[in-house]
């Protein structure tokens, strides 16, 4: 689930619907904040929400209702893009929201993409404005409608920008639309008769040929996302974001690395991404 603001939306004209990654998380600048409302549970640091993976979750200690996730920068931030991975935010009817302040965290107001309340768990994600008027310090999630005693978790948080591609993707994508790799365990009796499966792992396999591709846009924009890419560093992924809110997927590199290559058209290029998505 997407929710993009106006502003955004009027900035990006055209490119709204262009493939976009997000993959430098703020939350890991070493100068980086972080506090919450609400102390942790054994095991539920707050550092587990930006370590990459999504075996481990921040756990907060939910001693009262609402809870709140807080960045300080050392000096004020644009954030772009905002994101949420292996959460249960649904099953408690919860809501979350992105929010800044830009007076020491005294006030707080709406980053301009609206809150979400989901109906799945599945990853949610902000955009808002590129621009000075967006510039904060302090930044949040809040999360509204956490009962008292409810056992809230989250694998993932993102702080950052995006990237958007200046071309889209139409054919030679399979979109996750539902987890494209599921391995099972199935059980036949001895008479050769079903009895039953279980699913034993399941995630979902990307691959995205994106041709057309300016040179300078290779070697400027992608100049550090590239080499994190083949670092296997996780990142953000939607293939169309406002046709196709539900396909965003926090993934990482599967198979080869990506190596922009000359088309030999007009002096373009062509990269290929092949990623692993989370399907928690």
């Amino acid at each position: 689930m997407i929710s993009i603001s106006s502003a955004r939306t009027t900035e990006l004209g055209a490119s709204a619907n262009l493939p976009l990654v997000a993959w430098s998380n703020f939350l890991t600048v070493p100068t980086a904040i972080i506090s919450s409302s609400r102390g942790v549970l054994t095991d539920g640091a707050l550092a587990n929400a930006y370590s990459g993976t999504t075996f481990d979750y921040w756990l907060p200690n939910m001693t009262g209702a609402n809870v709140s996730y807080k960045v300080t920068f050392a000096a004020p931030v644009v954030v772009s893009f905002a994101a949420i991975v292996g959460h249960n935010l649904a099953d408690l009817g919860a809501t979350v929201l992105l929010q800044r302040s830009t007076d020491g965290g005294a006030t707080w107001t709406g980053a301009g993409a609206a809150g979400i309340t989901p109906t799945t768990n599945e990853p949610i994600a902000f955009r808002n404005i590129i621009a000075s008027s967006n510039l904060a310090a302090d930044w949040r999630f809040q999360f509204n409608g956490v009962a008292s005693g409810a056992s809230l978790y989250i694998a993932d948080l993102f702080f950052g920008t995006e990237i958007v591609f200046p071309v889209g993707i139409y054919a030679g994508v399979a979109p996750p639309i539902w987890p494209t790799e599921v391995q099972l365990q199935s059980n036949v009796s001895v008479g050769g008769n079903y009895v039953g499966s279980s699913v034993i792992t399941q995630g979902s396999s990307i691959a995205a040929k994106l041709d057309y591709l300016t040179p300078s846009f290779v070697r400027s924009t992608l100049a550090d996302f590239v080499p994190s890419f083949n670092s296997g560093v996780p990142f953000w992924f939607a293939w169309r974001p406002q046709t196709f809110v539900s396909d965003l997927r926090f993934c990482w590199r599967n198979g080869g690395a990506a190596i922009p290559v000359n088309m030999g058209l007009n002096d373009l290029m062509s990269l290929s991404l092949s990623m692993q998505a989370f399907e928690g």
